[in-house]
């Protein structure tokens, strides 16, 4: 009995003091956009006065999927595909999106943010 609360003690204590199942790549990404995303409000300020424009940009990553952002902000972004025939519609208007490319060269991540016009003739 003894050895079985020493073992259950044993496993809660670790437990207890294990590291967290955060995932630190992604909220570095997130970080990164958040920053983006405050120089591009400054930006849209000062050009017109508001931030309509910002509402209108998709997030896409590295291979032209959807991107979760997952930060705790105001705006929301629109999620598309763009390789689905669904939003060719939408594509042939043209959207503004935020491409997020990631490097790593030997002990240093490089997170890269292009804002870019994405248009299908």
């Amino acid at each position: 009995m003894k050895v079985k609360l020493v073992i259950l003690l044993l496993c809660l204590f670790t437990k207890g003091y294990s590291q967290g199942s955060e995932d630190e790549y992604k909220i570095l990404i997130d970080s990164s956009i958040s920053l983006k995303i405050d120089e591009l409000i400054e930006f849209s300020k000062k050009k017109n006065g508001s931030k309509a424009a910002i509402e209108n940009i998709y997030l896409l990553d590295k291979q032209d999927l959807p991107y979760l952002y997952s930060s705790r902000s105001d705006i929301q972004f629109k999620q598309i595909d763009i390789y689905k025939s669904e939003n060719k519609r939408t594509l042939k208007k043209g959207i503004t999106a935020l491409k997020i490319l990631t490097k790593l060269k030997k002990d240093t991540l490089a997170i890269t943010i292009q804002c870019r016009l994405i248009k299908d003739s």
